[in-house]
């Protein structure tokens, strides 16, 4: 059995910051609220699941809660004012390629580690990239695939 079917491999983008990227691209156009529902049919995506996801976000400022029978959620920001690098640790924290980077006292050789240095050109060319992508731009590539 291989490797991807036994399910060993490193996630760099968690399942729930999948869930919020889709979700805050269908927010972007709502021209009203929309519950937490209708964004999980949307997305197909069970709705408990999408309600913590969203409370996340919400938490962050990405979005804004609105109370009531009518209530759900609307963007706070335009969809290209927000960048993916913003979702993606909101919903999962600072995006870390090794343990040491976030704690430089776990490893010995902190300071003076090759491998240090070239995961850390990985980590910020992978932040980097994904300042550069948008909401806007990940709704615009929905949009080509879909069309």
């Amino acid at each position: 059995m291989s490797c991807i079917m036994r399910g060993c491999f490193m996630v760099i983008i968690h399942r729930d910051t999948d869930y919020a990227i889709r979700a805050m691209a269908r927010l972007a156009g709502c021209e009203d609220v929309a519950s937490t529902a209708s964004l999980a049919e949307s997305i197909n995506v069970p709705v408990d699941f999408l309600r913590k996801i969203m409370q996340k976000v919400n938490r962050a400022g990405l979005v804004e809660s609105v109370r009531g029978p009518f209530g759900g959620y609307i963007l706070m920001r335009e969809p290209e004012d927000i960048t993916l690098h913003e979702i993606v640790e909101d919903v999962q924290g600072p995006l870390r390629m090794n343990a040491c980077f976030a704690d430089p006292e776990l490893c010995e050789n902190s300071g003076e580690c090759a491998l240090q240095d070239m995961l850390g050109d990985v980590e910020e060319k992978l932040s980097s990239y994904l300042d550069g992508v948008t909401l806007q731009d990940i709704i615009r590539r929905f949009e080509e695939d879909n069309s």
